[in-house]
Order: C-alpha cells, then sequence, then structure tokens
C-alpha cells in the first residue's frame, strides 16, 4: 500500500506539471509561424515569414545513420550520456563502458570526423555539453590504411560520430560543479572544451568523485586528470593525443553462492568476501596522418599504459555435497595482501604508395605490443578438509602462510608487405606476406612464510616459456559498387612455437608446428531505403602451453589439473546476416557461431576423498544462435521504438559423475530473451519518456535434469519540466521485478530519484539543484546466472538513499569560427 500511495502522489504531482502555465517568448518580425512542439527546429527566414521544418529522429543513408537528437529535450547542464539515454535503440553500460546501438557495439568515437579523447567512450559521454550536440552519425568506420589501398578487412568497427551546433564550432566551452549531499556523497569536477567543425578540438578535465559507485564502503572514490586533443599541422598531417590518471579507492563486501550439475560429489559452494584496495592507472594515446604526397602516406599509432594497485580482502568459504550445509566438505578462511604492477607499450605503423593515381598500391606495415607485469601477494589460510584423512585417520587440517612472486613478460611483433592490384574499376586484389614473431616467459615463485627460512615451495612454484616464429600469407578479394561491396579472403600463419615449462622439480620441452586459417567474406547490398549484410569469418585457436604439457598441478588437493600433448587445435565459425530498411524503421539480425574441437575440461571425481582431477580434453556440440528485432518511429511530438531479442546457447562439459570407468557428456540448453519497449513524448515544456523491459532466462541440463527459469521485469518512467522563474523539475522512476529460481519479492527495487534545479545569472550560466535519490530506500544489488555448469547468486550492500546538493557554473564562449 505504501508503494501504491508513492506511484499515486507521484502521478498527480506529473499530473500538476501538464497543467502548470510557461512563458511564451513571442518572435519579433515574424507575421506567421508554422511551428513543430519538437525542440528541433529548421528556421529559414524568407522576409518576414519563418518557416519552421521538422527532421526525423532517425534516417538511414546508405551506410550511414543519421540521430537528430536536436529534438530531445535535455536537462540543463545534461552532458551526452544524458542525452544517448533518451535515443531509442542507444544503450550504455557504466560499469563495462560498453555502448551499444539496436544491439551492436559502438566501439570509436569522433568528433566533427576526428578522433575525440581517444576513443575512449566513457570520458566522451561525460565530456561533451549535450546542448553542443546537433547531430549523431553512425557509420562503419575504414582505417587510413583500407581507404588507401580500397581493400577492407570486412570487419565492422561502428563509429559514433559527434557532430556539434554551428554556434558551437569555434566556441569554448567550461563547466565547474560541485555536488555534495549524506553519507559522504560528493563529486567535485571541472571541464573545458574547445571544438571546430573540421575536427580539431582540445579538452582538459579533473575530477573527484564517488557518485560513479553504489556500493556500500567507506572508501569508494575515484580522481581522474585527463587531457585530449586534435590538431592539424597544415593540410597533410593531422595529429590526435590522449594522457589521462586515475587513482581509483574501492571497498567491497558481498556473498555468492553456486550450485553444480552434478548427481554426487560435491554441488555447492557458499561465500563471503570483504576487499579493499587502491588501483591508479595512468594511459597514453597517439596517432598521426601524413600525406607526403597525392599518392603516399604513413600513418603512426602509439599508446602505453601504466597501471598500479594493492589489495586487502578476507573471505569464507564453504563446500558442501548437497544444499543442506551439514553435509560440509571443506571450509576455508583466508587473508590476502597483494600488490600489483604492470606497463605495456603498442607502436604500429603503415606505409603506402600508389603508383599511379588509383592503380597499384604497395604498403609496408610494422607492428610491436609488449608487456611487463608482475604482482605479490601473501596469504595467511586455513582449510579444513572433511574427506581428506591425515595419518590418525581424522579430519585433514591445512594451515599455510605462503608469498607469491609471479613476474610476466611477453612480446608479440610483425612485419609484412602488401601490394594492392585494380582489376578494374570496381575490383581490387590483395596480396600479402608477413613475419610474425612472438616471446612470454611467466614465472612464480612461492614461498612458506610460516617457517623462519621461508621456504620455497617447489609444488606451487612453475615457470614457463613460449617462443613462436612463423610466417604470414594473406590474400583478399574486394568489389566495391553503388549498390554492392563484397570482400573475401584468406589467412594463412604457419608457425613454430616451442614450449619450455618447470614445474614441482620436472622440466619439459615440447617443439610444435602448426597452421593457422583465418577464412572471411562478407557482402552488402544497398537500394533505396534497405540495407542487407551477410558476414562470415573463421579461426583457428591454437591451445595454451599450459594446456599442452601435462604436468598434474596439485595447488589446491580437491582440484589436481593435467594438460594433455594431445590437444586438437579449435577452429571458430562465425555467421551474421542483417537486414535494415529505413522507411519501416525496421532491423532484423541473425547470428550463429559454433566451435569444432572446442576446449574444455574433463572431470573425475574421487568419490572417497571428494577431490576432482581435470584433463583438458577436445570437445564438439558448442553453438550459439541469436536473432534481434529492433524497430523505431516518430510520429508527431512521439518517438516509439521497440527492441525484441532471442538467444540459444548448447553448451558441453564432461563430467566423471554417475560411473567410475565412463565419462559422461553433461549438456546445458539455455535460452534467454529479451523485450524492450521505449515510448518519448516530447512538447515544447518538457520531456516525458517511458519504457519497460522483459527478459526470461531458461536453463536446462539433461545430465541431473536440473532447470532453472528467471524472468526480470523493468518499468521505467523519466519526466522533465520547465517551469516559471527559470525553474526545471524532473523526476525518474523504475521498478525492477525478479521472478522464478531461487527469487522472490525481497529481490525487487523500487527505485525512484527527483530533482529541482534552479538557474539564475544573466545568461543562466550557474544552476542550483537539489535532488533526492533513491526516495523509496529501495536499491539493491543481487545477480542470478545460470551456465554450463551451473546456477549462482551474489550480492553486494549498496548506498541507498541520500540527498544531493549541486552548484554547477558552465560558460559557453562562442565566436564566430575562422575558417581560414
Amino acid at each position: 500500500m505504501r508503494i501504491s500511495s508513492y506511484l499515486i502522489c507521484m502521478a498527480t504531482a506529473l499530473l500538476a506539471l501538464l497543467a502548470w502555465p510557461t512563458r511564451v517568448v513571442a518572435l519579433n518580425n515574424a507575421r506567421n509561424l508554422a511551428c513543430s512542439a519538437d525542440t528541433l527546429r529548421q528556421g529559414k527566414d524568407l522576409g518576414e515569414v519563418l518557416v519552421v521544418a521538422r527532421r526525423k529522429l532517425v534516417q538511414i543513408r546508405k551506410d550511414t545513420t543519421f540521430l537528430n537528437v536536436g529534438s530531445l529535450h535535455t536537462k540543463r547542464g545534461g552532458s551526452l550520456e544524458y542525452l544517448l539515454r533518451k535515443v531509442p535503440g542507444m544503450r550504455y553500460d557504466r560499469v563495462t563502458g560498453r555502448l551499444t546501438y539496436n544491439g551492436k557495439p559502438l566501439v570509436k568515437i569522433n568528433l566533427n570526423g576526428s578522433t575525440f579523447m581517444g576513443n575512449n567512450i566513457a570520458r566522451a559521454l561525460a565530456a561533451l555539453p549535450a546542448e553542443a550536440v546537433s547531430q549523431l552519425k553512425i557509420y562503419d568506420l575504414l582505417s587510413t590504411l583500407e581507404k588507401a589501398t580500397g581493400v577492407t578487412d570486412g570487419l565492422q568497427e561502428l563509429t559514433l560520430d559527434i557532430q556539434t551546433k554551428a554556434e558551437f564550432n569555434g566556441a569554448v566551452t567550461t563547466n565547474v560543479k560541485a555536488e555534495h549531499g549524506t553519507q559522504g556523497r560528493r563529486n567535485d569536477s571541472a571541464l573545458l572544451n574547445w571544438l571546430r567543425s573540421n575536427g580539431e578540438s582540445m579538452s582538459l578535465g579533473a575530477a573527484s568523485s564517488n557518485l560513479e559507485s553504489t556500493t556500500a564502503g567507506n572508501g569508494n572514490y575515484t580522481n581522474m586528470f585527463s587531457i585530449d586533443g586534435t590538431k592539424h599541422l597544415g593540410k597533410k598531417l593531422k595529429v590526435n593525443g590522449s594522457v589521462s590518471l586515475m587513482d581509483f579507492h574501492h571497498e567491497m563486501k558481498g556473498t555468492s553462492y553456486n550450485e553444480e550439475y552434478l548427481t554426487t560429489g560435491t554441488r555447492a559452494e557458499a561465500a563471503a568476501n570483504n576487499m579493499h584496495g587502491r588501483n591508479t592507472n595512468g594511459t597514453l594515446w597517439a596517432s598521426s596522418n601524413y600525406e607526403l604526397s597525392k599518392r603516399t602516406q604513413l600513418n603512426v599509432n602509439l599508446s602505453g599504459n601504466i597501471t598500479g594497485g594493492k589489495s586487502d580482502s578476507q573471505s569464507e568459504t564453504q563446500l558442501f555435497d548437497k544444499r543442506a550445509r551439514i553435509d560440509t566438505v571443506t571450509i576455508g578462511y583466508e587473508r590476502s595482501l597483494s600488490r600489483n604492477h604492470s606497463n605495456s607499450f603498442s607502436v604500429s605503423a603503415d606505409f603506402t604508395h600508389s603508383f599511379s593515381e588509383g592503380g597499384t598500391a604497395l604498403s609496408i606495415v610494422a607492428r610491436m605490443d609488449a608487456n611487463n607485469s608482475g604482482s605479490t601477494s601473501n596469504s595467511n589460510s586455513t582449510t579444513h578438509y572433511r574427506q581428506l584423512r591425515n595419518n590418525a585417520g581424522t579430519d585433514s587440517l591445512q594451515l599455510r602462510n605462503l608469498q607469491q612472486l609471479s613476474p610476466t613478460q611477453s612480446k608479440h611483433t610483425s612485419l609484412s608487405a602488401l601490394l594492392t592490384q585494380p582489376l578494374g574499376k570496381k575490383v581490387r586484389l590483395q596480396a600479402g606476406w608477413g613475419v610474425v614473431m612472438s616471446n612470454n616467459h611467466r614465472k612464480q615463485d612461492t614461498y612458506d612464510k610460516a617457517r623462519a627460512s621461508g621456504l620455497w615451495v617447489d609444488s606451487l612454484s612453475n615457470e614457463s616459456r613460449l617462443n613462436s616464429l612463423g610466417q604470414e600469407v594473406k590474400l583478399t578479394l574486394s568489389y566495391d559498387s553503388e549498390q554492392i561491396r563484397a570482400n573475401g579472403g584468406l589467412t594463412l600463419q604457419p608457425q613454430r612455437k616451442r614450449f619450455h615449462q618447470t614445474y614441482n622439480g620436472e622440466t619439459r620441452d615440447t617443439t610444435l608446428r602448426h597452421a593457422d586459417f583465418r577464412p572471411m567474406a562478407n557482402i552488402r547490398w544497398r537500394a533505396k531505403g534497405m540495407n542487407v549484410r551477410l558476414d562470415y569469418t573463421g579461426y583457428t585457436s591454437q591451445p595454451s602451453a599450459e594446456m599442452l604439457l601435462a604436468f598434474r598441478n596439485t595447488t589446491d588437493p580437491l582440484a589436481i589439473r593435467e594438460g594433455n600433448p594431445n590437444l586438437k587445435p579449435t577452429f571458430n565459425n562465425l555467421f551474421g546476416l542483417e537486414w535494415e530498411h529505413e522507411r519501416l524503421g525496421l532491423t532484423l539480425r541473425l547470428n550463429y557461431q559454433t566451435a569444432l574441437n572446442d576446449f574444455a575440461e574433463e572431470m573425475k571425481l574421487d568419490r572417497k576423498t571428494g577431490a576432482r582431477h581435470y584433463k583438458q580434453v577436445n570437445i564438439n556440440g558448442n553453438n550459439s544462435l541469436s536473432t534481434n528485432m529492433a524497430w523505431y518511429k516518430q510520429m508527431g511530438l512521439w518517438n516509439l521504438g521497440l527492441d525484441c531479442s532471442m538467444s540459444w546457447r548448447h553448451e558441453v562439459l564432461l563430467n566423471d559423475d554417475a560411473a567410475a570407468t565412463e565419462v559422461n557428456k553433461s549438456i546445458t540448453k539455455m535460452r534467454e530473451g529479451e523485450m524492450a519497449l521505449h515510448c518519448g513524448f516530447v512538447p515544447k515544456w518538457g520531456d516525458i519518456t517511458m519504457g519497460a523491459r522483459w527478459q526470461p532466462r531458461f536453463s536446462h541440463n539433461d545430465d541431473t535434469q536440473t532447470r532453472t527459469q528467471n524472468h526480470d521485469f523493468v518499468f521505467n518512467l523519466n519526466a522533465m519540466a520547465d517551469l516559471p522563474y527559470n525553474l526545471e523539475l524532473s523526476t525518474d522512476a523504475s521498478c525492477y521485478l525478479h521472478r522464478g529460481t531461487m527469487t522472490n519479492s525481497d529481490a525487487d527495487q523500487w527505485l525512484w530519484n527527483m530533482a529541482l534545479a534552479w538557474s539564475f545569472l544573466r545568461e543562466k550560466q550557474a544552476t542550483l539543484t537539489l535532488s533526492w535519490n533513491d526516495i523509496l530506500n529501495r536499491r539493491q544489488s543481487l545477480h542470478r546466472n545460470a551456465s554450463a555448469t551451473g546456477f549462482s547468486e551474489s550480492y553486494n550492500p549498496v548506498i541507498k538513499s541520500y540527498v544531493l546538493l549541486s552548484f554547477s557554473y558552465q560558460l559557453n564562449i562562442k565566436k564566430k569560427e575562422n575558417r581560414g
């Protein structure tokens, strides 16, 4: 009843806002005004008549999707991320930094056609003010090498290209914000942007905040500083650069539960964790494009990363045969102090020269990647084994105080030459040959600190080296016309690998020769208002050194692992089909993936001790199929969208669970779906957006006949209204309902936030905002998942209701851009 009362009050308040009178600003010197209530207007001054035309929210022309986001109402001081939430089909996950449009990932970000913020999507969405954006473009961005040769690799690298409004070209925008509230919530930030229509830009940002994380803990906050820029040095040289520093402090508590698909033996695990730590990260990225002449160009890319961190974690784990905890097999307690560091860099360059305009071209491509990392951990653990007996015939007790040092080094280098030959105006043939080299060294030294001398533990220490030398032969055929673009090719990479591994006093050397295959084919057909795309990609995956070398890893007495020198390589196949229709606003996609000789761990159970023996093997039967349908429509003041997807997965494991002499196939079939409905209403005075999402998930394990089913329902409402006296009221409400296996109403979330903003000063540069977050005090963090091995859930305490007072000052210095 309490929740219903809250919702009724909220609905009443929204209806009152609809009836609230708003100011009307008259346009001088206009006798007639034919206007749409849409916020985006294109005005043409025809003497004394002002004609206003409305643009569609979504338009598709050839390979490019145009999003005219100026029609979407945004709150004062809102960022590009806030604007994208209102675009049907657009989704951004702050946790993973993943941005998708109609289910397709956007991997790069441009500003007026040039790279923006080093392709760091998270920082780009937070840095750019929404009011500066006029249009978004989504297209498959070709590399400078692909543009120079006219031959593509067929892989889609969808790019979000941000187009700025004319009045912001040449402008400097600044935003200073201070936010502080209850429960220690805070955010202090400063941002400066300089934008130009030709893609030149400069951005400086600094922030210290804990608003990004809702996980409960006193030590959760992030400090960040960044500099990004793009500069044209004359007409031939373009330089992009990005530098960022981040200091992340985190503290987290949580519990988890996992249950496996086994008829006997250990079935379930329960754990409680407590962790706090700190990570520091510095990144550098730079690229340049230099046109030496009309037919010659040089491109150079450089990136580097330095990270360091430390953490202190405590955990308690219980394993038990069945769901009853009286059948406990193992109880473990562990505290671990760890430090880690790594530095990596990557440099690549390509040089292309065309011997005639549009004729034969020669390209030289070089690349080197290197990584140097290491970690030091000190763990103090107590493990009580109920099924492993000691010499006295009682339960075994393992006490450990270990120090572990783990340095790792790797380097990968390649050099190749590509010759591109036109076979007519539309067909190009490209042949290439190159050399590929790689070196990997991993070492792990373990010492027993429980003894005064800190003895080296040979059973827990190991070392491995992998040296690889190979050639790469490549052949690609490309066809490009007004309506059809097609590519097909094969890459062959014969290699010789040398393994060296030392473990538990044993040393083994192995030499392996093999060849990797990477066939690909894709075709795209374009017609008026319609696109069809068909893709195929195949590639070989080789087993790692640890998989091939048959050492017995006895680090965990209950999980003994062994490699297999007879492993075969895996061959993966990916098929894709996509159909788009602009007038209908409809997109259909189908994807299928399968793996031949996939890698898996064969498990044999020792019923006497409860120990498991794992061995690497090849299996078949792992495949997946997914479909998606996205529909959008603009009807007057309404923006409508529907997104439906479904996926099927077939996963195979090998378990010796029912018979002592036979290993069974444990097959798990999973079905997952999603249906999302979006409805937006954009009047002059504000914006109302409603959405609903249903996510069903089913799994069935045929070995144990275990079935799981979960249904997640999400309903949300966002509303914003302009009020008199420069006030703006915004509110959003969402409801998360979970039903099915292992779920009940206690897992439901009812979230309601509300904010009132007041803008003042002469040009309304300053804004004071009072917001109340999680008014119902119902935020939760509970996740459930089903896989081929079993099903699980995890829970972490979160920060709930809090009040935040914010002050922001935004100054836009606009001036006419000098195009000379």
